[in-house]
């Protein structure tokens, strides 16, 4: 069973994955964690429809019929979703992989809101930093992590000169104060 439920992580994670490269490369990540929030708020407020999906008797062709029976991207009888979106369901089905869409979906909509979020860096200094400065680190590192940033500055004057730039949980320390204590470390374990 344990065996089972890697294989069942590794493949929501490639399904996920696949997913989210699919939202960005068509731009429709909006619509298409819209459309994973109302099939997971499916999920949620009708218990058939879990149990419908995660039957292990089911044959990929019976899961192709029961995604064309339940959604569709053009007519609005059954459940509306984004053409990609049925596109994805339809390949778990074919895959005999529906077990796995609540999974994917809830691991989807977490990699979105992760890659929105804004990532706050903090730059430590001798002296405040000037507006200027302030936007080429936001240009710098939006580019190169390809995010939002927000940049914030902390003025000590005990690093003695440099910078420390503190982004998440690294540290990039390039202060004076540092490498006076590297120096002394070493002088000290010279001894």
């Amino acid at each position: 069973m344990e065996e089972n439920s890697k294989l069942n992580y590794k493949a929501v994670v490639r399904y996920s994955l696949a997913l989210y490269k699919v939202a960005k490369e068509q731009a429709m990540e909006e619509e298409l964690e819209r459309d994973s929030s109302l099939i997971i708020e499916c999920y949620d407020s009708n218990e058939r429809f879990g149990l419908l999906f995660t039957n292990p008797l089911l044959t990929p062709q019976t899961q192709s019929q029961i995604v064309k029976s339940l959604f569709s991207y053009n007519t609005s009888d059954r459940i509306k979703i984004q053409r990609s979106m049925y596109a994805f369901i339809s390949l778990l089905a074919k895959n005999n992989r529906l077990n796995i869409l609540r999974s994917c979906l809830s691991r989807f909509k977490s990699m979105i809101v992760s890659k929105n979020t804004e990532l706050k860096i903090k730059v430590t200094s001798i002296k405040a930093i000037n507006n200027d400065l302030k936007e080429q680190l936001i240009e710098i590192f939006s580019t190169k992590l390809k995010r939002k940033v927000n940049i914030s500055n902390i003025v000590n004057k005990d690093i003695l000169g440099g910078i420390i730039i503190e982004l998440g949980s690294n540290l990039i320390d390039l202060s004076i104060r540092s490498k006076i204590d590297k120096i002394n470390a070493a002088i000290k374990g010279v001894n």
